[in-house]
């Protein structure tokens, strides 16, 4: 279990990394050059290990709900997380439609990243799981979202590329303006809203969820 600078967590459990859906904007790459999919199973019970209640992000550079990853080995994750109550797991992938085919425990938040308007059909997939808490990520903002149906969502995240660390960055304009319509509808939703500090919006906000959310 390690300690993170993402801002919007504490730790991250690196249960398993690697992934297979070569984002051209994706920023493990600039630090790991090969992106074969592993899952560890000496890692497993780190969160037992940590006594401390914390919010965990798990598989942070990877996505646990791949269609390369093993139904046996996400149950395993699920598993302990069940066990580990005292803790509030975050989960993140690009396949919701997967991760709807399982249910979470209440201690943890079931989330999609969502980058362009052409992405918002996971959207429906994130709203059928059964978790804590479902939110968006929407980072790296490439295209102006609308105004999408948010009913259940429970938090929102926006943020822009990484500058000079993907195939190809975008300017953090453009994001700004593709994130400032999205930023007016979500305060207007009163939905907690989390903007990463590389989106460098003129308002710090920076939102989080009740820490306990009933399952639905």
């Amino acid at each position: 279990m390690q300690d993170t600078r993402i801002e919007w967590t504490q730790k991250v459990w690196k249960i398993s990394d690697g992934c297979l859906h070569n984002c051209s904007y994706c920023f493990v790459k600039r630090f790991k050059k090969d992106m074969t999919p592993k899952f560890y199973l000496n890692r497993l019970t780190e969160p037992s290990k940590l006594k401390k209640p914390s919010l965990i992000f798990v598989a942070n550079t990877g996505d646990l709900f791949g269609e390369w990853q093993k139904d046996e080995h996400i149950r395993e994750v699920i598993n302990e997380m069940v066990r580990c109550d005292r803790h509030i797991f975050q989960v993140l992938t690009k396949n919701p439609k997967r991760m709807s085919k399982f249910a979470f425990p209440v201690n943890c938040w079931c989330g999609t990243s969502i980058e362009s308007w052409e992405k918002l059909d996971r959207l429906q997939h994130l709203k059928e799981t059964i978790c804590g808490l479902k939110f968006i990520s929407f980072e790296p903002i490439l295209s102006n979202m609308g105004q999408p149906d948010l009913s259940g969502i429970g938090w929102v995240i926006i943020g822009a590329e990484s500058i000079g660390h993907a195939d190809n960055p975008k300017d953090v304009v453009s994001a700004q303006d593709f994130a400032g319509p999205l930023i007016s509808y979500v305060r207007v939703l009163k939905i907690p809203l989390f903007l990463k500090k590389n989106l460098q919006w003129k308002e710090k906000i920076q939102e989080m969820p009740n820490v306990r959310k009933e399952q639905n």
